[in-house]
Formats: structure tokens, sequence, C-alpha cells
């Protein structure tokens, strides 16, 4: 990258050339850079980022200036941000970026959209600026647009005039008294809302030859090609030159282009000119390279910085358009404290019972959806319950983050916190806890419950264990636990670390070994947002449940009518023994990724493939290949056949990815955690997350999908999140799925993440630490105690 240049720009004038661009836009925009300094050697190039820079090497453009959005002199950047989209955004900041290289001494400045590639030298731009002219801008069409398919007349003037991805302006006094009126406009203005008669910051600049001498319209037709005029336009190519009307093209706009349907011009018509056909096919193909070459593929769509609130959650278009309409002004920074705004309760709703409350996120989305309108009224008690009622179940769907949920769930857990009945009397010997769990399991499930025999056993209380060995295929080798074993359950209070689907099985296969007035308090797990209908009625055999994730909390707590506690699992990986690589065939002098996994969990969820992909996509076919290795370990394969054959088929001859499988001990197992550089679980959902809390216990990095009750855990402070999409589960995916929906993690964002911890290793240890402390905080042995007590104080033991 260059630093501010002294030199004289193109022609008697400093000329700098800016364009602007967050991340997920970078190979469009080298791919613009490229082809205008290849134009324009004498011109400074700048590159405003409307975004956070990143570390990873090679990824901005080598020939500009990386000019930070917040050097450009946006007053209050981050309400500025906030209340615009990506697009919003990135176009709002124009007019202050070319103050900003006014102020920096130069003379003529030029603005290109990033999606567009300069072919000729912009020879009769520069002649107008240096002459003296102060504006020059291209407008959309030549002549009338009658088309029978937009755009059309009428799309132009609903979009202006002139299209802003190109615009050029000489100092002047003038020339910056219009620039900060656009500023000012674009402050709160920058809005995509033709119907209002706005569109971002385009529109606005219909007026300027009003209030602008020497204005120039420019009406070279190759200039400013697109979808919206090529029909007006002859495209051809001749001796390897791009012609546009027998005259050399100067520069094509690539708007609404998707290279993943490279054939058709843009996503925004269906137009398409057929003599223009062979050749525009070929401007496309070429086009399609020059992205592919600088990125296209290897940057994900969603690393924006200000794409979520300090909390992780993904800030939804309804709370920027609410903040942008009702809050002009906020104290503070609105992504770490709108969030609190949003679960706060609304006003002008009816009063309803302790725990149902519309906040002002739903409220908002009420207002927002005719369906929601018509379904509840919200001045009635009854409507507030069916919308709250809508928000917990189906908001995830309509495009809100679950993390924006839970406050709900929180206010309705905690109205239900009062106990159902009195535990039974208590004498000198009785046993006040029975954790009744499949405590002898080499399983996850068996392992959470050992350690909630555990945080019991080491606290107050008299604690004792009673194992279930009914439906268990997995080995049950694991004696940790021994000694706190009895031949049944005696308790005043029992806790099940049983899943619903089981609980009644062990419930009547036990109940000669189960004391029957215990208070009986169930721990389920489920891995998908929302649980089944067929096993709630399991939980009419218990007085409560403990949700061992807030994930599970939430999938529950409109779903039963009783205590729905949230009450994690006391997370505890101590490493008895520290092992070497060489124990596990590990290489000692690459970088290892691992990644773990039951088949009897289901594939499809854990998504083992996912994370060879990733890994393929991150450093196939690059030098880096040969300092990096992948290690799976996967058990309970020969329980279905064929699956570990066809994970195998993915592994490229040229990469080390490498299969453990089959049963370790436990203190194996930690080691084999310890031995890697950084674990990844690109799971489609996940009820705990036991290997990524394994990992952040170890000081181990983690790279983890967004979603689900990981979240809970890994975050941008503690770990390295992936972006997903919603996607309905198929057929056989997974019991109960039909009609739910998990996590199809982002394959392009999860090898961004592996390059960057690659990339960063050796200085992720602030990360480590702030995860350990995360753990501790949440799932630490005396954090987890605390609760434990409280909630049993509440139920009298």
């Amino acid at each position: 990258m260059m630093a501010i240049s002294d030199h004289e720009g193109v022609g008697s004038s400093k000329a700098a050339i800016f364009t602007i661009s967050s991340n997920n836009y970078m190979p469009y925009t080298r791919t613009l850079i490229e082809s205008s300094v290849a134009h324009h050697p004498d011109a400074d190039h700048f590159l405003c980022l409307a975004d956070e820079e990143v570390t990873l090497t090679g990824f901005y453009p080598d020939a500009c200036t990386i000019v930070p959005v917040a050097k450009v002199g946006i007053t209050e950047l981050q309400g500025f941000a906030f209340r615009y989209d990506i697009m919003e955004f990135n176009t709002a900041v124009k007019p202050y970026m070319f103050l900003h290289l006014f102020a920096a001494g130069y003379d003529s400045v030029i603005y290109f959209d990033p999606d567009i590639k300069i072919y000729s030298p912009l020879t009769s731009v520069f002649d107008l600026l240096n002459r003296g002219d102060n504006a020059v801008f291209t407008p959309h069409v030549t002549r009338p647009a009658e088309n029978l398919l937009p755009p059309d007349d009428i799309s132009f003037m609903k979009a202006g005039v002139y299209n802003l991805g190109f615009a050029a302006f000489r100092k002047s006094d003038a020339v910056e008294d219009v620039l900060r009126w656009w500023a000012r406009r674009l402050r709160y203005q920058c809005l995509n809302a033709q119907d209002e008669g706005v569109f971002v910051d385009q529109k606005f600049m219909d007026l300027v030859p009003g209030f602008l001498d020497r204005t120039i319209v420019l009406r070279q037709t190759a200039l400013n090609v697109a979808y919206w005029n090529l029909s007006q336009r002859e495209l051809a190519m001749d001796d390897g030159a791009w012609l546009v009307d027998g005259e050399p093209l100067v520069f094509f706009h690539f708007s609404g282009f998707d290279p993943r349907a490279s054939e058709q011009l843009s996503k925004h018509t269906l137009m398409f000119a057929s003599n223009n056909g062979g050749s525009l096919l070929g401007l496309l193909d070429n086009y399609k390279s020059d992205l592919v070459k600088n990125g296209l593929g290897r940057v994900p769509r969603g690393n924006y910085a200000f794409g979520k609130f300090e909390s992780g959650a993904s800030i939804p278009l309804v709370a920027r358009k609410l903040f942008r309409e009702e809050f002009p002004v906020w104290d503070g920074d609105p992504f770490a404290t709108f969030a609190g705004y949003l679960s706060a309760p609304a006003a002008g709703v009816a009063n309803a019972p302790q725990g149902i409350v519309c906040t002002n996120l739903m409220k908002r989305l009420w207002l927002e959806s005719p369906y929601l309108r018509e379904s509840f009224n919200l001045h009635d008690v009854s409507g507030v319950q069916g919308l709250l009622h809508w928000f917990l179940g189906h908001a995830h769907d309509a495009g809100i983050d679950p993390r924006l949920v839970q406050p709900s769930v929180d206010r309705i857990a905690s109205a239900r916190r009062r106990p159902r009945r009195a535990l039974p009397s208590r004498d000198s010997k009785a046993i006040d806890v029975s954790v009744i769990g499949y405590l002898r399991a080499d399983t996850g499930v068996g392992e959470v419950g050992r350690l909630t025999l555990q945080s019991f056993a080491e606290g107050p209380y008299n604690s004792e264990g009673l194992d279930v060995s009914l439906n268990v295929a997995s080995t049950r080798n694991n004696n940790s636990c021994e000694h706190l074993l009895s031949e049944s359950a005696s308790g005043r209070v029992q806790i099940f670390n049983i899943n619903a689907d089981q609980l009644p099985y062990v419930q009547e296969g036990m109940r000669d070994r189960l004391r029957q007035d215990a208070y009986r308090i169930c721990v389920p797990f489920w891995e998908l947002s929302s649980f089944p209908e067929a096993w709630l009625s399991a939980f009419d055999r218990v007085d409560e449940i403990w949700a061992p994730t807030r994930f599970i909390q939430s999938a529950l707590i409109s779903r039963v009518n009783k205590p729905v506690q949230y009450m994690p699992i006391a997370l505890r990986f101590d490493r008895a023994k520290t092992f070497e690589r060489a124990h596990f065939g590990l290489p000692s002098g690459r970088f290892v990724f691992m990644f773990s996994f039951d088949f009897l969990s289901f594939s499809g969820r854990k998504n083992p493939l996912a994370v060879i992909d990733a890994f393929k996509l991150a450093f196939g076919g690059t030098s880096r290949a040969r300092d990096v290795s992948l290690v799976i370990k996967c058990v309970n394969s020969s329980l279905v056949p064929g699956a570990l054959a066809r994970l195998r088929i993915a592994v490229p001859t040229d990469m080390d990815i490498r299969f453990i499988d089959g049963e370790l001990g436990r203190a194996e197992m930690l080691g084999l955690i310890g031995c890697a550089d950084c674990v990844v679980s690109l799971h489609r959902s996940e009820g705990l997350g036991l290997l990524i809390a394994e990992a952040m216990a170890l000081g181990v990095p983690v790279i983890s999908t967004d979603y689900s009750a990981s979240t809970e855990l890994v975050s941008d402070a503690t770990g390295f999140p992936v972006d997903y999409r919603l996607v309905p589960l198929q057929a056989g995916e997974y019991p109960h799925g039909e009609g739910r929906v998990w996590a199809d993690p982002d394959l392009c964002h999860a090898a961004w993440q592996m390059q960057t911890v690659f990339e960063g290793a050796g200085t992720h240890g602030p990360l480590v630490g702030r995860a350990k402390k995360r753990l501790e905080a949440e799932f630490g042995l005396a954090s987890v105690q605390q609760r434990q007590a409280a909630r049993l104080a509440e139920l009298g033991a």
C-alpha cells in the first residue's frame, strides 16, 4: 500500500482516484484498483475502508492507500454506521471521502464504485477537470428508455438521473459547499427508499446542476456502460480491444453481476441485448476471471465489522430502521447498548401477567408486519401473549438473532421460579441429591452426568449417583465417579441427566430403585431450536427442567408450562497427563487443526465434511498447504457402515488430512485436543458443544459455527465465529427434524477464519485468555455451584 504521494497527478492538477468498500467486496475492489492503476499510474489511488482492517497477508490492493472510515471526519461514527445497512453505509461515506482528499491537497478527485473495471484512460474526464469544470457526471441513459422491461424511463426517475458509481469533482469553494450539503443529507437520509423519493446518495445529485456552475453531464457512450444502458449501445471486440459504438470502452459498471450466474449481465434486470450477446458474454467471462484471480470465493460475504452488536448478535434491518427513525441522537455506542433498548418493555400495549412482555423489538416487528398486526391485538392481553409465543418460536426464521430473543426467555423463566411442590422432609442421614445418568458411559451425555454429580459431591450436599445402562450402545469403561455411585436413588431431589426420549423408559425400568416422592428435575439435551412435540409428555414425569444451555432453555420455555431454569453444567477438564504429538502420529512441524465427533451423534449435524471442505478451500493449492494438517477424531464408525469411507473420498492426496478412528480414554482425548493448534467445529446445531468447551479450557483457539449453544462460549472476543444461513432439514437428516431448520455454515468464512488463526499463530494469547475467563465465569465450578445452591434453597433443600 502506498502513502499519500507528493507528485503531480494526471494533467496539470494533483489527482486522486478512490473507491469505497467493505472487506466482503475486496475481490471487486482489487480488480478496480488494478485496472485504474494500469491506465493512470500517475494518479494516487485510495481505498476508503468502510469496515475494520484485517491482517491477512495480501488481502488489500497493493497500489493504493487505505483510509479507514474512522479517519474521514464523520462525527459520532458508531451511530452513523448503526443506522444504515452495508450498502447504505458505503454510499453515505462518499462526500466525506471527497472532502478528506481535498483537504489532503488534491485538486481533482474521481470516485468509482468497486464493481467497475477501467479499460481505457479517463482522458475526457481529466480534460474537463483540468480546464476548470467543477463536476462531471454520467447519465444512466442518453436517450429515452421506452422498454417493455425495466429499467425504463420511470426506473431512472425513481433512481436518479445520474449514476453515482462514478463522480468527479474539482476542488473549489463552491464544490466543497455542495459536498458539505451532500454530507449533511447523507448523515440521516442515505436510504434505499425509491418509493419515498430517495435512493441512497444518488438522487441528491439530480439537484447539483442547479446549485453548481460548470457541472458537466458527460454523454460519451463509452463511459459507465452497464445493464441500464447497454441495450442502447453496441459492444464489440476488435483486435483485442473492447469497443462501444466504435470507440474504445473506457469503463464498464458490472452492477448486479453475479459470478455464480455469469451468463447474465445483472440480477437487476431480465433484459439481454441479443445483438451484443457474444461480445457481452466474453466481457463477463473476462471480468469473472479477474475476480477469481483477486480472491472471489475466498472472501466471506458477511465479514462486516458493523454488522453485529457487541454481543455478537447480528443486527436486524428492523433495528437499524427503528434506531434511525426514533433516535437521531443516541447517548453512547449503539453497538453496545441498543440491544438493551430492543429488549425493554414497549409502551402502549396491554399489561400482561408477569413474564409476558411485549418488547420494543417485538412491537417494531409487529408494526412492520401486516400478518402480525392482523393476528395479534396488542391492546389485549391475549394478543401480547400470542405475539410473545410467535416471537419465541419464529423470530429466528424472520431474521432475528437468537441472542436478541434470550431476554424474553429470561423474563418468563424468572416468572416461573416458584417450585411446583414442596420437597420431602429431611432427616440428618438423608441424601440431598441423587444424580441419575449414564455415569459409566464414554459419551458426551455420560460426561455431562459425571460433571453434574461431581459439582454436587464437592458442594455442601449429601450426594450420590445412579448409573443407567438401559439402551446404551457405547462402551461403559469410565470409572471416574465409581466412588460416588449407589445402587438406588434415595435423594430428596433427583436430577435426571437423561434426554426426554429416554426419560419414561428409565423411570419405569428403574422404578424400584428410585425414591417415588422425590422432587424430580430433568436435565435434557436437544440440538435443534424447536423441541419435538412427541417428547413433551415426558416432562409430565418431572417437577421442573434445568436447561444446561440457554439455547435449550429457549427451545423449551414456550412448550412446557412449568419451571424451565437455566442451569449450566460445571465444565472441568483437568489434563491428568500431557501427550506429545508423536503419541497420536501427528506431525511436529505443522499447524494442526482438529475436529472430533461421534457417528452416533449424526454426522450430518456434526458436519465433518464441512471441516474438510473449508480446510481445502483455505489452504488447497497454496504454498501453505505443506505447513498445515487436519486431524479428525471419530468414534463408532463401524455402527454407520460406509460413512467414514465417504469422508475419506473427500480428502485430496496433496493435503495432510488424517483420521483417528476409535475410542480414546479421557486423558488421551484431552491430550489430543491439547496437541492441536486450533479446534474447528462447523456443526449445524449444538446443544452444548463439549469439544468447544474442552478446547477453550485447554487454551486452544476455537473456530465455531455462530449458531446454537456454541454462541454461549464463542464470540469475536473469545474465538472465531463462522457465519451461517438457516436451511430446512431434509427428510431423514435428524430425528424429528421435519419442518425444522438448522445452520449451514459459510465455508468461505470458515476458510477465512482458518487462515486468520494460522497467520496469527503465536498472537492469540489474549483471546484464549478471555475464552478461559468466559468458560470459568459461566461454566466454572464455583459459578455453577452458586446457581445450584440458590435454586435448591428456593426448593427448600
